[in-house]
């Protein structure tokens, strides 16, 4: 996102991975039965979080050299 320093993403993508985490384990089977809709909801999200820690990897990297 422009206008962050690296430290607010990073302090943004560690919340959203923390958020992320507690979402799964609120679909635990042992908790709730299963509904195709909220896993694939959740999977989107996963997918979505995983590009956006791919482009934060990549632009520190970039910024290293």
């Amino acid at each position: 996102m422009s206008g962050e320093t690296p430290r607010e993403e990073h302090q943004r993508l560690q919340k959203r991975t923390d958020e992320l985490k507690q979402e799964h384990e609120d679909l635990s089977l042992e908790r709730t039965p299963f509904n195709q809709s909220d896993h694939d909801d959740h999977t989107a999200d996963l997918r979505k979080h995983a590009g956006d820690l791919k482009e934060h990897r990549e632009r520190l990297n970039r910024e290293e050299k």
